[in-house]
């Protein structure tokens, strides 16, 4: 096998800058995390914060794992104050 050519790293980098520029954009921004954040808290019943939750196992494809990370602290958070009240 021939030894990799500038071309061959010039199309690599091509590909990787571009697969960077999508997972970039596969990702919400701050602003939702924020938002669903807030409806969680906001949540006046186990009932009502099991459906936010839903909601965001749906589209959690949208969300890097720190942000899901995140969000999931805040609903088990929630989920500890509305049961213990």
């Amino acid at each position: 096998v021939a030894p990799p050519t500038d071309k061959d790293f010039a199309l690599w980098r091509r590909r990787w800058r571009q697969r960077q520029r999508q997972q970039q954009k596969k990702h919400s921004p701050p602003f939702w995390v924020q938002f669903f954040a807030a409806r969680f808290h906001q949540s006046p019943s186990i009932e009502v914060l099991h459906n936010w939750g839903k909601l965001i196992g749906l589209i959690k494809f949208a969300f890097s794992e720190d942000t899901l990370q995140r969000l999931r602290q805040s609903y088990r958070q929630k989920q500890l104050a509305v049961i213990s009240h």
